[in-house]
């Protein structure tokens, strides 16, 4: 009976610590998905910005509006980025966007999206904003973070 006791005391102990630590292994997960979206976005607008530098705008073959990622790799790759990230850190597709066109058609913007853990778009228009949960958007716009997390 006693030999029951200290078994069943045991597993009541993993069982708590387990409760405690599934959590935190949970968020630190997410905390390096988010930050690893970030860095992915941070490279594509080295790429994109060099590019434009070279080029004048961010024009990318006619394109207006939504970008595709072949596009983008037709575009910047070799010279600008090894490889074009297209997907963010919980494995959902970047969503890329050209615009602010000027009067000869040229784009002078760029924004670079990630949907965040739920892969679901939270706006269209998006003003400066701190997020604060996983599954809000994380944006980058024109050499800056626009939707970004609380504590960046």
């Amino acid at each position: 009976m006693g030999r029951i006791v200290k078994i069943v005391s045991v597993l009541l102990m993993l069982g708590l610590a387990a409760s405690f630590a599934i959590p935190n292994l949970i968020l630190a997960r997410n905390r390096s998905r988010q930050k690893r979206t970030m860095a992915y976005m941070r490279d594509l607008a080295t790429a994109l910005e060099a590019r434009a530098e070279v080029s004048g705008s961010y024009s990318i073959d006619g394109i207006h509006g939504r970008v595709h990622a072949n596009d983008l790799k037709k575009a910047l790759v070799p010279t600008y980025i090894r490889e074009v990230p297209v997907l963010d850190g919980w494995g959902n597709p970047f969503d890329f966007s050209i615009g602010d066109f000027d009067k000869n058609g040229q784009a002078q913007g760029y924004l670079i999206r990630s949907f965040g853990s739920d892969g679901r778009a939270d706006a269209t228009i998006y003003a400066s904003r701190q997020i604060t949960k996983f599954s809000d958007d994380v944006v980058y716009a024109n050499g800056t973070f626009v939707w970004f997390p609380d504590g960046m």
